[in-house]
């Protein structure tokens, strides 16, 4: 038997020889539960062209019309047929197994978990045309920076630092990074910022820039243990920046400076990817698991594509990055982004003197 995700394009389709192009002949798209029984039946019609009827759907549409929840749906029949069955006889029915795809995550993000941000992430990575961001990329070293990846596959809106400080572990770590901003191995990297930058102004408009030229500073933020909630599910692990935003030059000798930067900003940054092998969770449309198994496998970049059993949601399917990879291969969709949330301004003394 096929077996389709609700959200893949499907059609109905047969041979109407006898009828005239226009005519109109009837459709069924009837939604099963698990032991084949009918919950509702959509009826439509569809139009005979050059000897064909043709019908196409989708069943997360076709559930939203008849107010059908998606996860008790396990089955749909499709049937085409006229009024008068002496001249089209398609009484048959197609039987197809309604499978859940990666594509489904963001509707148990949104419905089951509570995941608005999650989802709202995964989403804009489906809607994206194809984008595989390379090592380079995500991991910036020399040649590569921030502020030249491709601006159709960079978000600077959907994460404010607000949202993000409603988190315990973030507001940990953005203690922790205002501790070290006046520590002399700040100083050492800002001095050396100074003298590459020379008279150049900080723009916080522009914050990839901002990040490529003045950036001094990084708190991790990461995983906490027995926590997985919104934060876990759109970013995972990532980090807060520092950088200079505001500073007063004095001219202090020959070639010399005195520096005082008055003022900073934090933020976050970073990226949305499935470089890597990496283990993402069980999930059915009932919810999602973590098994120790499958998770301990990231520790040496492996996916084990086994289903598993959770008390609370029964049997669910592995997934992994693999499978958003495939995803966008098959179907030429999903962009890798680029992530920096907006930026929270911090009033600093940080002095310290320059040779140039």
């Amino acid at each position: 038997m096929n077996e389709f995700t609700t959200k893949q394009s499907l059609q109905l389709k047969t041979n109407a020889f006898g009828f005239e192009n226009g005519e109109k002949i009837n459709v069924k798209v009837i939604l099963l539960d698990d032991d084949k029984k009918e919950l509702k039946t959509h009826n439509d019609e569809t139009t005979i062209e050059n000897n064909l009827a043709l019908y196409s759907f989708k069943i997360e549409d076709v559930a939203k019309d008849l107010k059908i929840d998606i996860e008790e749906i396990s089955y749909v029949k499709g049937w085409l047929d006229s009024d008068d069955d002496d001249v089209m006889d398609n009484n048959e029915m197609v039987i197809l197994k309604v499978k859940f795809g990666v594509e489904n995550i963001p509707y148990v993000m949104r419905n089951k978990l509570k995941w608005e941000k999650s989802a709202e992430l995964m989403e804009l990575w489906f809607s994206l045309d194809e984008k595989i961001m390379s090592i380079e990329e995500k991991r910036p070293d020399k040649g590569f920076t921030h502020d030249k990846y491709n601006k159709k596959y960079l978000n600077t809106t959907m994460f404010t630092m607000d949202w993000l400080l409603d988190f315990e572990r973030v507001k940990e770590g953005f203690k922790n990074i205002q501790t070290i901003l006046d520590s002399d191995a700040a100083k050492k990297q800002l001095k050396i910022i100074f003298h590459k930058n020379k008279d150049l102004l900080p723009d916080i408009t522009d914050l990839p820039l901002l990040h490529t030229n003045w950036q001094f500073q990084k708190e991790v933020i990461g995983y906490e243990v027995g926590i997985v909630d919104d934060l876990y599910g759109s970013l995972g692990n990532f980090a807060l920046y520092a950088a200079v935003s505001k500073y007063i030059k004095k001219e202090t000798g020959i070639n010399s400076y005195q520096i005082i930067v008055t003022e900073i900003v934090l933020y976050m940054k970073d990226t949305y990817e499935f470089i890597d092998n990496q283990y993402l969770g069980h999930w059915t449309v009932k919810g999602m698991g973590i098994h120790p198994i499958h998770g301990s496998m990231n520790l040496i970049g492996r996916e084990l594509a086994v289903p598993a059993f959770f008390s609370q949601i029964g049997w669910a399917e592995s997934f992994g990055n693999e499978d958003f990879r495939k995803y966008r291969e098959n179907t030429k969709k999903g962009g890798d982004l680029l992530l920096f949330s907006d930026a929270k301004k911090i009033p600093v003394n940080i002095e310290f003197d320059i040779k140039v």
